[in-house]
């Protein structure tokens, strides 16, 4: 897989849905972010580039699926998982506080060029929530994350 491919699906993973236009927007962007060129990348670019892409994610049931509002007509591309099984069930005994800082967590080390963050911001994290946590909370949860394999600890 290129690597357009690997962080169109990174930032696809930090957002979920967007709208044909940002995805051709930010698609356009990476492109010319890591070739340098000033190239402009069409729909069907965009389509094919979408289409080799879910070549790959379908070895990790994924797929990035394109669909139409019923209300607004307006086309967009939404990262989708195909399995729903333990995994997903088991995270289910978090409060919604706690799988928000989870996805949070997450979004930061998709979004960071090295693909890890400190622990220190992880816990900053806290005053971010819709309902805020203590750093302490915080630090207990993430250190519950890492013993139960959610995160990694580097």
């Amino acid at each position: 897989m290129s690597d357009i491919s690997k962080k169109f699906i990174q930032r696809m993973m930090g957002r979920q849905v967007l709208s044909e236009n940002d995805t051709l927007i930010m698609y356009s962007q990476i492109c010319q972010d890591i070739t340098g060129d000033g190239v402009t990348i069409s729909l069907d670019d965009l389509t094919k580039a979408i289409k080799n892409m879910n070549e790959n994610l379908q070895l990790c049931n994924m797929n990035i699926s394109k669909t139409i509002c019923e209300t607004t007509g307006q086309t967009y591309y939404v990262l989708i998982c195909n399995v729903h099984n333990n995994f997903a069930k088991g995270f289910s005994f978090y409060t919604k506080t706690e799988r928000e800082l989870y996805r949070k967590i997450v979004e930061e080390i998709i979004m960071c060029e090295e693909g890890t963050v400190s622990s220190t911001i992880c816990v900053n994290l806290n005053t971010s929530l819709p309902t805020n946590i203590t750093k302490s909370d915080a630090e207990r949860l993430i250190k519950k994350f890492v013993g139960q394999k959610w995160l990694n600890n580097q």
